[in-house]
């Protein structure tokens, strides 16, 4: 099986998608493929491990997990971060895929988080793999993520509020806070080489 620092060099020289498209969950299929291929076993809420590996944070190693080679998919449902969280023998890793036919990410609620890999697969282009805090604009803003965060949850909070002139429609309404890059530019070689040596340097 592969260590920590291979299966990041192997994502990182990984192939987008053929059929880019928002219509289907595509994406995190090829993954889940991926880590099955490479023998990865797939946890679900039933097992006991669970609940350790979904309240771990990000790239911290559990002795008890070692030899040990595990994904959980949507840890937190389909629309919170992060996509996957896999176990590396004994490192807890969380991965959020991106895509797009742009050069630009559409974050939603997930912008760029500390010790999450994200790994953003772009028409225009190819695959950029990084670290949350390495992102060009938005890495280790911790008080602007907060900032973020306080702007969501007003905004959750003012469409809670039922107003009674539309009270005769039937159905609910649903608007989805959402959170884009403008002008970023994601210099591969650069945000991959960080990637590396900071996964050499917490697996030494």
């Amino acid at each position: 099986m592969k260590n920590l620092n291979s299966l990041i060099l192997e994502i990182i020289n990984g192939s987008m998608l053929d059929s880019n498209t928002f219509k289907s969950k595509k994406h995190e299929d090829k993954f889940e493929f991926f880590l099955r291929n490479n023998g990865y076993s797939k946890i679900l809420k039933k097992d006991n491990l669970y609940d350790i590996i979904r309240n771990t944070n990000s790239l911290t190693n559990l002795p008890s997990l070692s030899g040990k080679y595990l994904f959980i998919s949507q840890p937190f449902g389909s629309q919170r971060y992060p996509d996957f969280i896999v176990v590396v023998d004994g490192y807890v890793v969380w991965f959020e895929l991106k895509r797009s036919k742009t050069d630009k990410i559409t974050w939603n609620t997930g912008y760029p988080r500390h010790n999450i890999i994200y790994i953003f697969d772009s028409e225009k282009i190819g695959r950029v793999t990084f670290l949350g805090q390495h992102h060009p604009k938005h890495g280790n803003k911790e008080e602007e993520n907060k900032e973020f965060d306080s702007l969501m949850k007003e905004h959750a909070e003012l469409l809670s509020k039922s107003d009674p002139k539309y009270s005769h429609l039937v159905g609910t309404y649903y608007c989805r806070s959402m959170f884009g890059d403008m002008k970023e530019s994601y210099n591969k070689s650069l945000l991959s080489e960080s990637l590396i040596n900071h996964i050499k340097k917490i697996t030494e």
